[in-house]
Order: C-alpha cells, then structure tokens, then sequence
C-alpha cells in the first residue's frame, strides 16, 4: 500500500465485507431537519448465502514484515438461517 502525502488512514484499512455502500450527499433538510449540511453514508453487509458453504481467503506479505489476512466463511444451517464470519488484520 502507498499512502500519498494528505491521505489519512482511514483510507488504507477498506470494510470488511461489504455487500455494498450506499452515499446519500448532502445536505439533506428533509431527512435531518433544516439547514443540515451533513449527508449519509450507509454500509450494508454481505448476508449469509443458503445455497451452499464457501469460505474465501487473502493473505499479503510486504516489506518491513507488513501483513494483511482477510477472510470469509459462509455456514448455511438450514433453508432458513445461515451463519457469515468475516476476519481482517492489518
């Protein structure tokens, strides 16, 4: 990873599975009463999938012993309930 001069690292770590994000700009008068200057950002996360099981893994190894795991496991336990775990270090 490189972080360029003014970036903050907050833009380094990514979410953790995600199944998307959602930005609603600003301002929004209707939603947080009038003159709001703030807007919304809504993170969704991925939903335990009942089709099947499946795992997935990502592992990064860079100079000045920098490491980066990431991992998933998806458990369906029946037709209607399922289990996702979901695993980073940076």
């Amino acid at each position: 990873m490189v972080c360029l001069g003014g970036a903050t690292s907050t833009n380094e770590i990514g979410f953790m599975d995600m199944a998307r994000i959602e930005v609603l700009r600003g301002p929004q008068g209707t939603l947080f009463g009038r003159n709001s200057t703030g807007g919304v950002i809504n993170m969704i996360t991925a939903r335990p999938d009942l089709d099947g099981f499946s795992g997935r893994a990502k592992l990064q190894y860079g100079s000045d012993n920098d490491q980066q795991i990431e991992m998933m496991l998806n458990v369906p336990l029946n037709d209607e309930m399922g289990l996702r775990f979901a695993f980073n270090k940076f």
